[in-house]
């Protein structure tokens, strides 16, 4: 799978930028996690946005804000408070959800099938949640409806919030998932902020590793499906 993380109006230049490194390589076959309101604020340019991931094959929700109301703990530190839904409860979660996809609705006229946490972390259940079909988190994918199908993933990010250097253990870290779940599908979450930092030449060169052993990208759907269908 490859999800393009952080698709809001701010970031519009580095995800077109992206979007021209992966769509030789895989086509439509990727997914776009949307920020409805980046941090609170409305934006001027949804309309460029909403073309530039048209041809998308599947939209994610990444929160209303992705951004924390008040500072937490390490993780919110680490990230900037990106944790938007740390120290929630699963009533105010849902109530971010809800109105995150209605915007989403609104603005970019498709529905939304998947939440991916800002910065991993959700407090509550899969199960809990109403409105998504499944979560996906650092090291699964969780369906909302159906606890038995969870997909382990192997997963490489390069965003590590202020700890830009670790993002060299993002491959190591996926491999060590693949080792310990031989079925943990790889998954290469991009951010705007690799365009900044230069790692897209690596991120380019991981995909077409990937593609030439034999792996053949899908949606999170499509790989929940597989796994409902092998159950």
């Amino acid at each position: 799978m490859i999800v393009i993380h952080d698709v809001a109006e701010p970031f519009l230049d580095q995800i077109e930028c992206v979007l021209r490194l992966i769509r030789p390589l895989v086509g439509t076959a990727f997914a776009c996690a949307v920020v409805p309101n980046w941090h609170g604020r409305e934006h001027s340019q949804h309309e460029r946005l909403v073309n530039a991931i048209a041809d998308c094959r599947e939209i994610l929700l990444h929160g209303l804000t992705h951004r924390r109301d008040h500072p937490g703990g390490v993780v919110s530190a680490l990230t900037h408070r990106s944790d938007e839904f740390g120290g929630l409860e699963i009533a105010a979660i849902q109530a971010r959800i809800d109105l995150a996809k209605c915007r989403i609705q609104e603005r970019f006229r498709r529905t939304t099938t998947g939440l991916v946490p800002p910065a991993w972390q959700l407090p509550v259940r899969a199960s809990q949640l109403q409105g998504v079909d499944f979560v996906m988190r650092f090291g699964r994918l969780e369906s909302c409806a159906s606890p038995s199908l969870n997909r382990p993933l192997s997963t490489y990010s390069y965003d590590w919030g202020r700890c830009g250097w670790a993002a060299w253990a993002s491959g190591f870290l996926a491999r060590v998932a693949r080792y310990i779940h031989w079925q943990a599908v790889p998954c290469v979450v991009i951010h705007p902020i690799d365009v900044t930092r230069g790692w897209l030449p690596h991120i380019n060169r991981n995909i077409e590793n990937l593609l030439a052993s034999g792996f053949e990208p899908i949606t999170p759907t499509q790989c929940l499906a597989a796994q409902g269908s092998q159950t």
